[in-house]
């Protein structure tokens, strides 16, 4: 079996750390991987990469379809028999280069708004040689309904190594002192609390109102220190907005670069502000790594779990965002508990091994074939 992995810029940018587990766990498996990666990565990106096939990615669906459909004779000549799409906006390259090269295609979704792609595309999917991979439960039932009872649909969440806690801040030990806020040098002076804000970027009625509830944060506290992480590549509207609350000495925009997200994971608390109907790998790890998580429900992801994973917010309410930023500011030991928590049901239900499980079992049924294993 000769699988190719189609990747994008924006899937990337999400989900670099989840794609390098899936990639090494593969050909841990003995799995034969021919990586399709789009021309904008970075150089040092792809040190390591195997067999890496180059695409120009764009922002156009009608052009991103051409150019993924133009590696089909290079994809040919490595002997791919396997497509695997691991984002929406690949699905239909990806139909069309099974039907080219006559081969099964796997379709991942991870959002909600994947669904509506069943609408356009369902002509061109064949039950008997196309399966679906779902990053959650509400999205693989979701999925399933639309499909009927020939659709092949298969629950594969993603995975996530768990560091040693000797590689994690004491802070995220439940029984250290330390917490966040709390005093991290020998003087005691430094207080400041480090916070994530990740969201789309789009300033909605969620973002307005943990923007209010930041107000009166910062205004009480004035070391605080806020990073806004956006999904977005513009983000004037946001720093527009963050002026409108007071808020520019305070923040910084953390600049769009493959990895970065991995290095907002040494902050103190990271808040989600929007149900954004979408799976994401940056929420797990910061669970893994025993942050306090903050997060608006969202009937989508089946790993925020209040009191266990993360503590959520029903509704936009500036009050409601103040009141949980406190509890992780003022309770230390609180939130630390609940980190331990988040990351031992991350070590229980999200596990890389058993992402590999899974999307092996899928390889196996939709191409009717055993995985090979080298002799000897």
């Amino acid at each position: 079996m000769h699988v190719a992995l189609l990747t994008n810029t924006a899937w990337l940018d999400e989900e670099l750390a989840m794609f390098q587990h899936l990639v090494v766990g593969l050909l841990d498996e003995q799995v034969q991987v021919a990586l399709v990666v789009p021309d904008r990565l970075p150089e040092s990106s792809e040190e390591g990469l195997v067999q890496s096939i180059v695409w120009r990615d764009s922002r156009w669906p009608l052009m991103r379809r051409h150019h993924l459909v133009n590696t089909a004779a290079d994809l040919a000549r490595r002997g791919v028999d396997l497509i695997h799409a691991l984002d929406g906006r690949l699905w239909d390259g990806a139909l069309r280069l099974g039907e080219r090269l006559e081969a099964p295609v796997i379709l991942s979704a991870y959002s909600a708004l994947d669904l509506a792609l069943l609408d356009r595309l369902e002509e061109r999917i064949d039950h008997t040689r196309v399966m679906f991979a779902a990053g959650s439960e509400p999205l693989a039932k979701a999925l399933a309904d639309r499909l009927g009872p020939t659709g092949l649909v298969r629950y594969v969440p993603p995975g996530i190594h768990v560091p040693p806690m000797s590689d994690l801040p004491k802070s995220a030990d439940p029984g250290s002192p330390g917490g966040p806020g709390s005093p991290r040098s020998p003087e005691g002076q430094d207080q400041t609390t480090c916070i994530v804000v990740a969201g789309s970027g789009a300033i909605d009625d969620d973002y307005q109102a943990l923007l209010e509830a930041l107000q009166q944060i910062v205004s009480e506290n004035a070391q605080v220190q806020l990073f806004f992480d956006s999904q977005f590549s513009d983000q004037h509207g946001l720093w527009q907005a963050a002026r409108r609350f007071g808020l520019l000495a305070n923040m910084s925009l953390v600049p769009r670069r493959l990895g970065h997200r991995e290095l907002l994971l040494w902050a103190d608390v990271l808040i989600h502000p929007q149900p954004l109907g979408r799976t994401r790998s940056l929420l797990i790890q910061a669970m893994a790594r025993g942050m306090p998580v903050l997060a608006r429900q969202d009937p989508w992801l089946d790993c925020l779990v209040d009191e266990m994973t993360c503590w959520t917010v029903e509704q936009a309410q500036p009050k409601v965002w103040v009141a949980l930023i406190h509890r992780v500011m003022q309770e230390q030991r609180r939130a630390r508990v609940l980190g331990h928590a988040a990351r031992q049901w991350v070590r229980e239900n999200r596990q890389v091994s058993d992402q590999v499980t899974r999307t092996l079992g899928m390889y196996q049924r939709i191409a009717g074939q055993p995985i090979k294993f080298p002799h000897g």
